[in-house]
C-alpha cells in the first residue's frame, strides 16, 4: 500500500510537472547554443601575419638592415590595401617560396615580441608606391599574385620588374611589352630579341645578353635620341 501510494504520488508528480521542467530544459539548451556563437562581428581586413626573425638573418635583430651586399634595401613605401586604406611604412622587400613581400617593423609591439616584424603581401594589396627620398617622387608597383610589377623602362618597350630598388642587374626584368597594349610577356632572350629584331645595335646588345642596354637602346632609338 506505502508502494502504491509512492507511485501514485510520482505518477502526479510528473504529470504536473514534466511539460514545465520540459520548457526549462528546451530554454536551457536554446540559451547555451546562444552563448556558443558570439555575434557576428566586422571583420579586420588584411592583417598582416606575425614574422618571427630566422636566427641566422643577425640584420634582423637591428633593423633596418644595411643595404647593398650586406642585405636588402631599406625604403620607404605608401601601401595601398585592397579595400582602399592606406599606410606609410620603411620596409625591405624579400621573397619566400610563396610569394615577395614587404617586411616591416611595427613599432606598436615590444621589441621582443614576436609580432613586432611584420609581412604585407601583394595579394593583400592593389598597389604599392616607392618613394624616392633624394627626388620625392614614388615609383608604382601593381600588385600581381605573387609580387608588385614596377616601370623599369616605358616607351616602344615596357620593361617590368619585382625589385623597387633603382639599379638592377639584367637578371631583374621579368615582363616585357611592346607598346601600351601590348601582350605582356615573359622575360626572356628569345622574347626579347623578336621585339627589338628591327633595331639591330638593340638587337646586337641583346644577344650580348646586355638586356637592359639593349631596353634603352631600343626605346631611345624609337623616340629618335
Amino acid at each position: 500500500m506505502v508502494v502504491s501510494n509512492k507511485t501514485d504520488c510520482m505518477k502526479s508528480f510528473l504529470i504536473k510537472y514534466c511539460p514545465v521542467i520540459k520548457k526549462r530544459l528546451i530554454a536551457m539548451v536554446v540559451m547555451l547554443a546562444g552563448a556558443a556563437v558570439p555575434p557576428l562581428c566586422a571583420q579586420v581586413h588584411f592583417s598582416p601575419p606575425a614574422y618571427t626573425p630566422p636566427v641566422n638573418n643577425n640584420w634582423m635583430f637591428n633593423f633596418p638592415p644595411p643595404g647593398g651586399d650586406d642585405g636588402p634595401s631599406v625604403h620607404r613605401f605608401r601601401v595601398v590595401y585592397t579595400d582602399g586604406t592606406q599606410k606609410a611604412i620603411t620596409a625591405v622587400m624579400l621573397k619566400d617560396t610563396t610569394s615577395y613581400y614587404l617586411l616591416y617593423e611595427n613599432k606598436a609591439y615590444a621589441k621582443k615580441d614576436s609580432a613586432r616584424h611584420q609581412k604585407i603581401r601583394p595579394a593583400q594589396t592593389q598597389l604599392i608606391y616607392r618613394t624616392d627620398m633624394e627626388e620625392g617622387g614614388e615609383y608604382a608597383g601593381i600588385a600581381t599574385d605573387s609580387c608588385w610589377l614596377f616601370t623599369k623602362f616605358s616607351g616602344a618597350v615596357n620593361a617590368f620588374t619585382p625589385s623597387p630598388d633603382d639599379y638592377l642587374k639584367d637578371s631583374s626584368i621579368t615582363y616585357l611589352q611592346k607598346g601600351t597594349h601590348g601582350v605582356l610577356l615573359k622575360m626572356s632572350q628569345e622574347n626579347l630579341e623578336s621585339i627589338v629584331g628591327d633595331d639591330h645595335k638593340a638587337l646586337d646588345l641583346a644577344k650580348k645578353k646586355k638586356y637592359l642596354k639593349a631596353l634603352q637602346r631600343y626605346n631611345d632609338d624609337a623616340a629618335g635620341h
